[in-house]
């Protein structure tokens, strides 16, 4: 079989394009997985602003779920002003399905709403780690996931995976602290218990 010149510069052409793309994402990535977040509300909202960097994402939000009555509940969108449409959204996603399949699957999950506008999509992806469900996050998206680039689809899945991970870490630095005042306040008893003896 024999390639055009024409064919294999397209072809050479649109790798280099993929690798340009994927480099100034893995920047973004970097800077993001180094950055020291102060606690984690820091952590989910630097983690949705990177997230809607790239040009087809347009808003992220995250749902965490709570232990207690296994919800999930709203805890950031990044822009602010496009978190009751997110929560429209998000009580369609529940409706039709869409959450239950991204948790069932352990992955992405895909959501149109014809009614807003049938050009967008929502990319739904739970963040899970070894024994559990910390949240969801949900893009909203100008291109459905067939559309986007290859350097695209790696971008959000190494940034999905490095978010859950400063997630987990602020959640034990959490329970750490929790843990040390906690030890703190036993130890400070005992130590009133035999002052008073």
């Amino acid at each position: 079989m024999v390639i055009s010149k024409e064919k294999y510069q397209q072809v050479d052409h649109s790798i280099l394009n993929d690798n340009i793309l994927l480099n100034g994402l893995l920047d973004l990535l970097v800077e993001y997985s180094n950055s020291q977040d102060k606690d984690l509300y820091d952590t989910i909202k630097n983690g949705l602003r990177l997230i809607i960097k790239p040009d087809p994402f347009i808003s992220s939000s995250f749902f965490m779920l709570d232990k207690k009555d296994y919800i999930f509940k709203h805890y950031h969108t990044i822009p602010d002003e496009n978190k009751s449409y997110i929560l429209d959204n998000y009580a369609q996603m529940i409706e039709d399905g869409t959450i239950g399949t991204a948790l069932e699957s352990g992955s992405h999950a895909i959501h149109s709403n014809k009614y807003y506008n049938a050009n967008k999509c929502f990319i739904i992806s739970p963040l899970c780690n070894s024994d559990s469900v910390l949240g969801l996050v949900i893009i909203e998206s100008r291109k459905i996931p067939m559309e986007l680039e290859r350097a695209m689809i790696s971008f959000l899945n190494l940034m999905l995976s490095t978010f859950r991970m400063k997630l987990e870490l602020q959640m034990l630095n959490m329970k750490q602290r929790t843990t040390t005042i906690y030890l703190d306040q036993l130890a400070a008893e005992k130590a009133l218990k035999i002052l008073n003896k």
